[in-house]
């Protein structure tokens, strides 16, 4: 199951280092049909601007909707944290991300995440849900 967004499917945000998606990104895992709308603003993978020069940039194709649903798996509290973060992680090895790679953000959003989790609020939460729509998958 690797699903990988074209560059044409983001609009980058003049002066930010965020995009929107420019079309419905669609994702089947767990049983579940996950769709996150048009119009969602994203960062990719939350990655400090000084380890871009590493190759690890924020929209690398393999991580990119991995990154995506777990920034509107947290957006959304969908998932509590720690289920959101072993999706993430579960994502990035169905999308082919090194194993090394895999480790370095898996441990980065168990650290950090729950600062943005923190910030959370019940307005912050509505607006995102109104991005995802989750159907169960019929067999």
């Amino acid at each position: 199951m690797k699903i990988k967004i074209p560059q044409s499917n983001i609009e980058f945000i003049s002066n930010s280092t965020k995009a929107y998606l420019l079309k419905d990104l669609i994702v089947e895992f767990d049983g579940l049909q996950f769709t996150v709308k048009k119009g969602y603003k994203t960062d990719g993978a939350s990655i400090p601007f000084i380890f871009w020069a590493f190759n690890l940039h924020p929209y690398q194709a393999d991580t990119l909707t991995p990154a995506i649903l777990h920034d509107i798996f947290y957006e959304t509290e969908l998932y509590s944290r720690a289920s959101a973060d072993n999706n993430f992680l579960f994502l990035m090895r169905n999308n082919g991300v090194s194993s090394l790679k895999r480790a370095l953000f898996y441990i980065a959003v168990r650290l950090f995440g729950w600062i943005v989790w923190s910030r959370h609020t019940v307005g912050s939460v509505e607006n995102a849900r109104q991005f995802l729509v989750v159907k169960k998958m019929v067999k």
